[in-house]
Protein backbone atom coordinates (compact mmCIF):
# COMPACT_ATOMS: atom_id res chain seq x y z
CA UNK A 1 0.00 0.00 0.00
CA UNK A 2 1.41 3.22 -0.64
CA UNK A 3 2.13 5.99 1.78
CA UNK A 4 0.27 9.12 2.34
CA UNK A 5 3.03 11.37 1.32
CA UNK A 6 3.96 9.66 -1.57
CA UNK A 7 -0.03 9.74 -2.86
CA UNK A 8 0.32 13.82 -2.42
CA UNK A 9 3.90 14.10 -4.04
CA UNK A 10 4.73 17.10 -5.53
CA UNK A 11 3.65 17.49 -9.44
CA UNK A 12 7.16 18.98 -10.46
CA UNK A 13 9.37 16.27 -8.18
CA UNK A 14 7.14 13.55 -9.84
CA UNK A 15 7.95 14.86 -13.13
CA UNK A 16 11.79 15.53 -12.24
CA UNK A 17 11.92 11.32 -11.25
CA UNK A 18 10.34 10.36 -14.43
CA UNK A 19 12.88 13.04 -17.02
CA UNK A 20 16.01 11.92 -15.27
CA UNK A 21 14.71 8.13 -15.54
CA UNK A 22 14.12 8.67 -19.23
CA UNK A 23 17.62 10.53 -19.53
CA UNK A 24 19.84 7.73 -17.90
CA UNK A 25 18.47 5.16 -19.99
CA UNK A 26 19.05 7.28 -22.95
CA UNK A 27 21.96 9.91 -22.16
CA UNK A 28 23.88 7.92 -19.39
CA UNK A 29 26.54 11.23 -18.98
CA UNK A 30 23.81 13.30 -18.21
CA UNK A 31 22.20 10.62 -15.66
CA UNK A 32 23.75 12.64 -12.78
CA UNK A 33 22.95 16.69 -13.79
CA UNK A 34 20.57 18.47 -12.22
CA UNK A 35 17.75 19.78 -14.50
CA UNK A 36 16.31 23.51 -14.85
CA UNK A 37 13.17 23.31 -14.67
CA UNK A 38 10.57 25.59 -16.70
CA UNK A 39 6.30 25.25 -16.96
CA UNK A 40 5.35 25.00 -20.74
CA UNK A 41 1.73 26.00 -21.62
CA UNK A 42 -0.11 24.51 -24.37
CA UNK A 43 -1.61 27.12 -26.60
CA UNK A 44 -5.35 26.40 -27.64
CA UNK A 45 -7.79 28.78 -29.32
CA UNK A 46 -10.47 30.34 -28.08
CA UNK A 47 -13.93 29.44 -29.18
CA UNK A 48 -14.27 32.43 -31.48
CA UNK A 49 -11.10 31.32 -33.25
CA UNK A 50 -11.98 27.67 -33.22
CA UNK A 51 -15.58 29.30 -35.19
CA UNK A 52 -13.64 31.29 -37.73
CA UNK A 53 -11.19 28.75 -38.61
CA UNK A 54 -14.17 26.10 -39.14
CA UNK A 55 -13.43 23.78 -36.14
CA UNK A 56 -16.50 22.96 -34.15
CA UNK A 57 -16.51 21.70 -30.85
CA UNK A 58 -15.57 23.16 -27.19
CA UNK A 59 -12.22 24.16 -25.67
CA UNK A 60 -10.24 20.89 -24.65
CA UNK A 61 -9.74 19.92 -21.03
CA UNK A 62 -5.92 20.30 -21.64
CA UNK A 63 -6.27 23.64 -22.14
CA UNK A 64 -8.23 24.26 -18.55
CA UNK A 65 -5.14 21.67 -17.04
CA UNK A 66 -2.16 23.36 -19.47
CA UNK A 67 0.73 21.77 -16.38
CA UNK A 68 3.40 20.48 -18.64
CA UNK A 69 6.99 20.77 -17.24
CA UNK A 70 10.09 20.66 -19.25
CA UNK A 71 13.11 19.75 -17.75
CA UNK A 72 16.65 20.63 -19.16
CA UNK A 73 20.29 18.53 -18.51
CA UNK A 74 23.16 20.15 -19.48
CA UNK A 75 26.56 18.64 -19.50
CA UNK A 76 29.52 17.38 -21.58
CA UNK A 77 30.31 14.27 -23.35
CA UNK A 78 33.37 12.91 -24.82
CA UNK A 79 33.56 12.30 -28.47
CA UNK A 80 35.49 9.02 -29.98
CA UNK A 81 38.24 11.09 -30.41
CA UNK A 82 38.90 12.42 -26.76
CA UNK A 83 37.20 15.75 -26.77
CA UNK A 84 34.29 17.30 -25.00
CA UNK A 85 31.37 17.94 -26.68
CA UNK A 86 28.65 20.04 -24.87
CA UNK A 87 25.39 18.32 -24.67
CA UNK A 88 21.48 19.31 -23.68
CA UNK A 89 18.79 17.14 -23.16
CA UNK A 90 15.36 18.66 -22.87
CA UNK A 91 12.44 16.45 -21.78
CA UNK A 92 8.94 17.35 -21.67
CA UNK A 93 6.62 15.34 -18.77
CA UNK A 94 2.75 16.19 -18.47
CA UNK A 95 0.33 16.07 -15.24
CA UNK A 96 -0.40 12.15 -16.13
CA UNK A 97 3.63 11.81 -15.79
CA UNK A 98 3.79 10.55 -19.55
CA UNK A 99 6.51 11.32 -21.46
CA UNK A 100 5.54 14.04 -24.42
CA UNK A 101 8.89 14.98 -26.11
CA UNK A 102 12.41 14.11 -25.70
CA UNK A 103 15.00 15.93 -27.72
CA UNK A 104 19.10 16.62 -27.40
CA UNK A 105 21.50 18.21 -29.46
CA UNK A 106 24.25 16.54 -31.51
Amino acid sequence: MAKPNQLKQDPVVAARAIAQAEVARRWPELADIEPTVAPRRCYVPDTAELSRLGATGSVPARAHNPAEYTFTFAGQARTPEGYLMPRVARVTVDMQRRVVKVIASK
